[in-house]
Order: C-alpha cells, then sequence, then structure tokens
C-alpha cells in the first residue's frame, strides 16, 4: 500500500473504534480504521456479544428446567455444549461481517494490521503479509482495548486454568468449577457453567459480591445465587493453584486460615489490563497514568492531534462508555457547538447474570458518606403484575434521590431484565443518555439518530 493521507485514523475496531470512525465518516471525514485482531474488538468477539449468546442458551435450559411451574411438562431434554459454544461464534461472525458491511457504507478504509504511532500524525501498520505501509491523518484516535488481567500464580493454561477468552471457546463442561472474581464477567461465567450443571464456586475477595454496587442490592443478588447452589467465599482469597492428577488443586484462605480444595477447572475474572504496550505511545511523548492513557474531557492526550478511548483510557471498561466516548471525541474534532463531555455518573453498569443487576450513579453507601441527605425508594419484583405471570419475582428496583431537589443520585436493580429496566431512570431524552450495550433498548436511540440521517448501526 502506497503512503495515504486521511482525516482521522482509528487504531482499533471495537465499541468505540468502529462507532469513533463512522460517526467521523458522516461529518465527512476521509477515515481509516486499522485493526490487528478481530473486527469488532474485544466486545463482540470475546465479550459482550459472545457471552450474552451463551447465557441465552443457558436460560433456554433454565426455563426447560423450570417448566413444570408453568404447566409445561417436559420429560426428556439433553443439551449439547460444543453447539452452544458453535451458536455464539456463529453470532460473532454474523455481527463481525455487519460491521464490515457498515465500513464499506460509509467509506472506511479497513486496514488489517498492527499500527504504532510514528510521531506526529503518524502511523505505521505492519501488515498481515508482512509489508509495512505509513498512514497520515491529522487527527488519530487509540482505541486499542484491553486483554483479561493476569494474576501471579493464576496464569491461564488454556486446561485447568481459564481467562474469559478461552473460556468462551472450551466446549466441554467441567463437573466442578472455580470462578477467581465476584464481578460481572465472574457472575456472567457463574450463571452459565451453573445452569449447564457444573458446581460452581466464586471466590471473592471483597465482603460480598458485585462490590462497586449498592450493597443491598448486591446481597440481594449474592442470597439467589446461593439458593440457586451456586457457593461464594467472600472475604477470601485465592493463595495458589497447582495441577493434581489432572484437576486443580487450590488453597483458599479467609481471615489467615488456609483450606484446600480441589476443581476440575477455574476461570479467573479479575478484570482487565489496558493494550498500551509497543504502539509507540513513547514515540510521541505519551506517559501512562496507572497502566491508562491520561486524556483531558474531550479525550485529547497530551500529545497534539492524538485522542484516545475506551479501555485504553480510565475505567469502566464498558462498550457503551467507549463509544459514546468516540462520538464526543470525533464530534469535539468537527467543531460541533453542542457537544457535551462525559458524565460519569450517568454511564449505566449492567450484569447479565441470573439475576441481572443493573444500575448507575451513586450507591446509597455513596451518598452517605458524601453528606447527602436522601430519600430511598424501593419496590419489590414480587409486587410486580409482570414478574408475577412470568415467575421471576426475585430482586428490587431501588432510587437514590436528594431530599431536597428529588434529582437521582443513583439507581440499582436486581432480577430478570433489569438491564433492560435502567435506562427508564437515566435522566435526559433518547439521545442524552447512555444506553447499555448489549441490551434490546439500543434500539431506541438508533431509531432517533435515524430521523436525523444519522444511525451508526444500520
Amino acid at each position: 500500500m502506497p503512503e495515504i493521507n486521511y482525516d482521522v485514523i482509528v487504531i482499533g475496531s471495537g465499541p468505540g473504534g468502529y462507532i469513533a470512525a463512522i460517526r467521523a465518516a458522516q461529518l465527512g471525514f476521509k477515515t481509516a480504521v486499522i485493526e490487528y485482531e478481530g473486527i469488532g474488538g474485544t466486545c463482540l468477539n470475546w465479550g459482550c456479544i459472545a457471552t450474552k449468546a451463551l447465557l441465552a442458551s443457558g436460560d433456554v435450559l433454565e426455563t426447560v428446567k423450570h417448566a413444570e411451574s408453568y404447566g409445561v411438562k417436559i420429560e426428556k431434554y439433553a443439551y449439547d455444549f460444543p453447539a452452544v459454544i458453535s451458536r455464539s461464534r456463529k453470532i460473532v461472525a454474523r455481527m463481525a461481517a455487519g460491521i464490515k458491511y457498515l465500513f464499506k457504507k460509509n467509506k472506511i478504509d479497513f486496514i488489517e494490521g498492527y499500527a504504532v504511532l510514528d510521531g506526529k500524525g503518524k502511523v505505521v501498520v505492519e501488515l498481515k503479509n508482512n509489508e509495512k505501509t505509513t498512514l497520515f491523518a491529522k487527527h488519530i484516535i487509540v482505541a486499542t482495548g484491553a486483554r483479561p488481567a493476569v494474576i501471579k500464580g493464576m496464569e491461564p493454561d488454556g486446561k485447568l486454568i481459564l481467562n474469559s477468552r478461552q473460556a468462551l471457546l472450551s466446549d466441554d463442561m467441567p463437573e466442578s468449577v472455580l470462578i477467581v472474581g465476584g464481578g460481572a464477567i465472574g457472575l456472567e461465567f457463574a450463571s452459565l457453567y451453573h445452569s449447564f450443571g457444573a458446581k460452581t464456586t466464586i471466590v471473592e475477595m471483597a465482603e460480598h459480591i458485585v462490590p462497586s454496587a449498592d450493597k443491598e442490592v448486591a446481597l440481594l443478588a449474592q442470597n439467589s445465587f446461593m439458593k440457586q447452589g451456586i457457593e461464594i467465599l467472600t472475604k477470601t482469597s485465592v493463595k495458589s493453584m497447582v495441577e493434581k492428577d489432572g484437576a486443580l488443586e487450590v488453597v483458599l484462605s479467609f481471615d489467615g486460615e488456609d483450606k484446600v480444595r480441589t476443581f476440575a477447572k477455574a476461570i479467573v475474572a479479575v478484570g482487565v489490563t489496558p493494550n498500551v504496550e509497543n504502539i509507540g505511545l513513547e514515540t510521541v511523548g505519551i506517559t501512562l497514568e496507572k497502566g491508562h492513557i491520561p486524556v483531558n474531557e474531550w479525550l485529547q492526550t497530551s500529545a497534539e492531534g492524538i485522542y484516545a478511548i475506551g479501555d485504553v483510557v480510565a475505567p469502566p471498561w464498558l462498550g457503551h462508555k467507549a463509544s459514546t466516548e468516540g462520538i464526543i471525541c470525533v464530534e469535539k474534532i468537527a467543531g460541533l457547538e453542542e457537544v457535551k463531555p462525559l458524565n460519569r455518573a450517568e454511564i449505566p453498569f449492567c450484569i447479565y447474570s441470573h439475576p441481572q443487576v443493573a444500575g448507575f450513579g451513586m450507591t446509597e453507601e455513596e451518598a452517605v458518606q458524601k453528606g447527602a441527605v436522601v430519600n430511598i425508594g424501593r419496590f419489590p419484583m414480587q409486587a410486580n403484575g409482570k414478574a408475577q405471570t412470568s415467575g421471576h419475582t426475585e430482586g428490587l428496583a431501588k432510587v437514590i434521590l436528594d431530599k431536597e431537589s428529588g434529582k437521582v443520585l443513583g439507581a440499582w436493580l436486581v432480577g430478570a431484565d433489569v438491564t433492560e429496566l435502567i435506562n427508564g431512570i437515566l435522566p435526559g431524552a433518547p439521545l442524552d443518555k447512555i444506553f447499555p450495550h448489549p441490551t434490546l433498548s439500543e434500539v431506541v436511540p438508533e431509531a432517533f439518530l435515524d430521523a436525523y440521517g444519522r444511525a451508526l448501526n444500520i
């Protein structure tokens, strides 16, 4: 490929990168996207979409298991876990093809290769055929995403110790599984493996699972998991993992006391590490802060003409946060007057486990710590008619309001399909909200965007 000049180059095609590129093209910028691995990034290939496809199969199995409570008798049933994995991969491939179509529709150049920043406005790309090409652009957006974090002593071997990516491709169902980490990734895998019959244990160092959520809601979720038969060990750490007789011998530590347990497999789900190595940041004078690329409110880095969005900047590590940052970044580059910086208090947080957990803003504990005078509103799922008819009566909707102004400081929900309900509480009109990904609710802002000729995903 010859040297080519662009207005905008995006490095990475995840939910931040591909949305930023499409919006840039809509605004008239000559745009290119460079991707080293699968189009769609971690979110599509190894996260948001891939895991939800597996969880959907688990939900079907759970419905079959409890069919008799709905007056439906199913005497015989079985599952084919390799087929479950295959279904997930087919959905990923279909959506990846959709992103390629969107690039073609918006006249975006898609370049497969490894990109390295090489000075102001310059990117060197090592192509798949090992040839190199140099691209130039006034604006370069780094959207290289993140990968599963590796913890010393729990390094994934792809056989007994798996990271989230490896677990998505493992088509055998173990008799028992240890989930290390009680956050979003851990809970989703716990739900999946439990649905398919694995004896499932979650280990969490904090005092309860989902430590970033409202405590009351987190404890309701925790109790629900335990009632289902999932073992949860809180305030517990993993001291060591070793293979023994084809299984995994794990030493767990609680309050200074060690206990040895044996599991068929372990999934380590303890966060992510930004992909910031070997992409030329030092060449352009960008210094990391706590492993992330520091940016201002418009996603600009310290280097002129270079921006960063998504998992390479500050958490939370969420696809919809990355997409929103991509739009803000590009619209600010274009000089649009109505651009607003990201309001982190209004980023919805969702876990697609059984039951689901969703929320945004302050927890009750945070509001009290900050001295807010609050009104707390609660409504149990069991008092809702639809919940009764669907048979999913566990859960709660909780809102934290400023007592004087009535402003919503935070909202937290636990129960069936609450990831689709959270946007009913988020402030603002559809185009002012950050809709969580992946949810059915995303069709609402897309419909509004289409009315203005700005739809991003069709």
